[in-house]
């Protein structure tokens, strides 16, 4: 199992589950990637940074807080069998979401909260200007990493 795997299937679940809202792969400013960008029209978690670790949550927990300046929830991606691993605690104390990925399913066992470190006015603009750039349909465009 790599990163790569737990990515496509998550991408994959999540295409075929939502219809009002686009994902798009490793996007980044200067230095910082996140893995997958969730972009929601219709909740309030309309902008949704996901890392995706198979064991490290550590390192996982890490790149989420430093995410937590390019959108407003963060969640850590963690293949299954090492979830018995992770401090509970860590995540509810920065308001980092934890999504379990099994072999067929996920589970989001923790919501994330919205952090405090964006300027909101700057990121509801940028919310309205893609809103209205980016059709409903593109979901169907963007394909799993090869």
């Amino acid at each position: 199992m790599k990163e790569t795997d737990l990515v496509n299937f998550y991408f994959e679940v999540r295409n075929r589950e939502e219809s009002n809202h686009i994902i798009i792969r490793e996007k980044g400013y200067r230095q910082k990637k996140i893995d997958i960008i969730e972009i929601n029209f219709e909740s309030k978690y309309s902008f949704h940074g996901i890392e995706f670790k198979i064991s490290n949550w550590k390192l996982g927990l890490k790149q989420c807080l430093g995410n937590r300046i390019l959108v407003p929830f963060n969640s850590l991606a963690l293949y299954y069998k090492f979830e018995k691993n992770v401090s509970i605690e860590e995540f509810a104390k920065y308001g980092i979401g934890l999504i379990i990925i099994y072999d067929d399913d996920y589970l989001q066992k923790i919501q994330p909260k919205k952090n405090n470190l964006l300027n909101y006015k700057k990121y509801q603009c940028i919310y309205q200007k893609i809103r209205n750039i980016y059709p409903k349909t593109l979901v169907n465009c963007l394909t799993p990493y090869s």
